[in-house]
C-alpha cells in the first residue's frame, strides 16, 4: 500500500493482514483488537483530577453515555471511591441518583457490575450497596489478566 506525506514523497505501508479478523493498527502504535470487549474499571466518585463538583458531574454524564452507546462494555469494576457510586452513603445529591440509575440500567442491559469487597468494608458499606454485585480481588486480576478483555480505566 503506498500513501502520500506531506509534499510530493511517497511511503510503503505494509498491508495489514489480520484486517479481515477485526485487528488494526497504525505505524507506531501497538496492535489493538476491536473485537475484544472491554472492561471498565473505576477507581473513584469522581472522573478526572481537580475539582469535586465537576467531577462528580463528569462521572454522572460519562455512565449515562455508557449506558446509552454502543458497544456496551463487559463489566465495569468499581474500587477504591469508585464503590460509593454503587451503595446508599448517604450522598444524596441529584448526580449520585443519577449515577446509581445509569449503573442499574447497565445492569440492566447485561453489563456486570462489580463492587471491590474489600473497598466497601474500608468505608462501610459493606451493607448498603444498592446496584451490582460485591465481589474481590482475586476475581478482578483473574479478569484483569484473562487477555480476553481489552482494559480501559478511568
Amino acid at each position: 500500500m503506498l500513501r502520500k506525506s506531506s509534499g510530493s514523497c511517497w511511503t510503503s505501508l505494509p498491508e495489514n493482514p489480520l484486517k479481515r479478523h477485526g485487528v488494526t493498527w497504525e505505524l507506531g502504535s501497538e496492535v489493538n483488537d476491536m473485537s475484544k470487549p472491554k472492561i471498565v474499571l473505576i477507581g473513584s466518585r469522581t472522573l478526572g483530577r481537580g475539582d469535586d463538583q465537576i467531577g462528580v458531574v463528569l462521572m454522572t454524564n460519562f455512565l449515562r453515555f455508557l449506558a446509552e452507546l454502543e458497544p456496551k462494555p463487559k463489566a465495569l469494576i468499581l474500587w477504591n471511591t469508585g464503590v460509593k457510586l454503587a451503595a446508599d452513603d448517604g450522598e444524596r445529591t441529584v448526580e449520585k441518583l443519577q449515577a446509581q440509575e445509569h449503573l442499574r440500567q447497565l445492569q440492566e442491559q447485561g453489563v456486570e457490575i462489580l463492587v471491590c469487597q474489600t473497598c466497601l468494608d474500608y468505608f462501610g458499606l459493606r451493607d448498603k450497596v444498592v446496584v451490582g454485585k460485591i465481589s474481590g480481588m482475586k476475581h478482578f486480576v483473574s479478569l484483569l489478566m484473562s487477555g480476553e478483555y481489552e482494559v480501559v480505566s478511568v
